[in-house]
């Protein structure tokens, strides 16, 4: 077999990337299409970035460093995923900034996933180490269908306000799941653990009114007995085999820290996201088209915020960047009806993986 002149985690994007897709469709996701609006880019963001790597190169700051500044891997995945968008749509090329953006990020990927570095079928953001602790000082709470019923309608609930504060494309900055973690050599038989994490929800900076929101931060923790849980690029894209409400066996849920008792505040939980959500849904839909146009590359900025701190650089839309996109046509949604084939993405001129790999040309 003839040597690969590429790196592997090509590959694994590109599998990653078309396994998450052929799951996905038929998909529209609004309430703008961001890929539509990045091709007026024209590699400013791709630039942007580039620049802030330089000065933490310069500065010598760990990868481990900057993989602490994300809120979740699937955040960062889904980030790297929308430079090869821009790169395909940019009418010059800068080939050399963008090699060295995207090997910058796949390394600080490494810090913070542990195994299945694009997510083919898990997300892995805890050593065995880290799980071990995790499994042994949780007191856990054991399950029934009734409660399993009840977290089900939290994950909703807190969903529906995720994409409220994120629109579509940008969910994962606030949705992930981390697993599926393997717990039989715990004493845990035939058993999963799937964690929910809901992170960033008083993005203050971008929706000023968040700051006020009751809590920032919210882990479900699910342990499942005989079933299958498959994740594709990013958490949230999971699909499960089994009976997930009647094969729940523990659980735990943890708002800022703080374990809740489901039985004691579960209906006030489900009316306070309720609420909130309704009065953040009205400020989303309330924005002009050109407003919505600003409000998404705050979304795309806001991923980077930390890794920008360390630059010593904003992640805020230059007045440069909003004028790009001024005035310009965007549709609402980007709708997919039909997956793309394998060797499309992986091979088609201009595709992703086609472009990935002319990198190393």
């Amino acid at each position: 077999m003839r040597k690969k002149n590429y790196p592997t985690w090509i590959d694994d994007y590109i599998t990653s990337s078309f396994k998450a897709v052929k799951n996905e469709v038929p998909v529209r996701w609004g309430p703008i299409n961001f890929i539509d609006l990045s091709k007026y880019y024209q590699d400013y963001f791709i630039h942007k970035l580039h620049l802030a790597i330089t000065q933490i190169k310069l500065k010598k700051i760990p990868f481990s460093t900057v993989g602490l500044t994300f809120s979740n891997p699937s955040t960062l995945r889904a980030a790297i995923s929308f430079l090869p968008g821009e790169y395909i749509q940019t009418k010059k090329r800068n080939k050399k900034e963008f090699k060295q953006v995207m090997e910058f990020l796949v390394d600080v990927l490494k810090t913070i996933t542990h195994r299945d570095l694009f997510a083919i079928s898990s997300n892995i953001f805890h050593t065995q180490p880290q799980l071990n602790k995790l499994m042994k000082s949780n007191s856990w709470q054991p399950a029934n269908p009734f409660i399993a019923k009840q977290i089900a309608r939290l994950n909703v609930a807190v969903s529906s306000l995720v994409f409220s504060l994120y629109g579509d494309f940008f969910q994962h900055e606030s949705n992930d799941v981390y697993g599926p973690y393997d717990l039989s050599s715990l004493g845990f038989s035939h058993s999963t653990l799937i964690i929910r994490h809901f992170s960033t929800l008083q993005p203050y900076e971008i929706w000023p009114q968040s700051k006020n929101y009751k809590c920032k931060d919210i882990k479900v923790y699910l342990v499942y007995r005989d079933i299958q849980y498959d994740i594709s690029f990013v958490g949230m894209h999971s699909i499960s085999k089994g009976d997930l409400i009647n094969q729940l066996a523990y659980y735990n849920i943890e708002i800022d820290g703080k374990k809740v008792d489901v039985n004691k505040q579960f209906e006030k939980l489900i009316t306070y996201f309720s609420k909130i959500t309704m009065k953040q849904s009205s400020l989303l839909d309330q924005l002009s088209s050109e407003n919505l146009k600003i409000k998404s590359l705050e979304w795309e900025g806001y991923q980077f915020r930390g890794l920008f701190k360390l630059a010593n650089m904003s992640w805020k839309p230059e007045h440069e960047l909003i004028h790009k996109v001024q005035g310009k046509k965007v549709s609402e949604y980007y709708e997919l009806t039909t997956a793309p084939t394998y060797t499309a993405i992986a091979n088609d001129y201009n595709s992703e993986g086609f472009l990935l790999k002319d990198l190393y040309k």
